[in-house]
């Protein structure tokens, strides 16, 4: 992955990885750009994801008061990236 984005981090205004672990790994290259991790992230892990200001993906309303209420005690904006089914996958 380290190759990869340091070959395309003047090519492109966003990375995107499927999970907290590989974010983590990603914030550590220095890269300078948001990322998107795209699959849900474990509520006892979502407090680790707001403070490396992680871009959330929310697929469903269960925990978007959890992660309003976490960044709020940080006194952090998180950035989330809504995910809507529209039934047309």
């Amino acid at each position: 992955m380290a190759k990869i984005c340091k070959i395309l981090k003047h090519e492109v205004d966003y990375f995107a990885v499927a999970r907290l672990g590989e974010y983590l790994e990603y914030r550590k290259l220095n890269i300078g750009k948001p990322c998107l991790i795209l699959s849900p992230i474990e509520d006892s892990k979502l407090n680790l994801a707001i403070k490396s200001n992680a871009e959330i993906t929310i697929s469903n309303n269960s925990n978007i008061s959890l992660i309003n209420k976490l960044a709020r005690n940080q006194n952090i904006i998180c950035p989330v990236h809504l995910k809507i089914d529209t039934g047309m996958n």
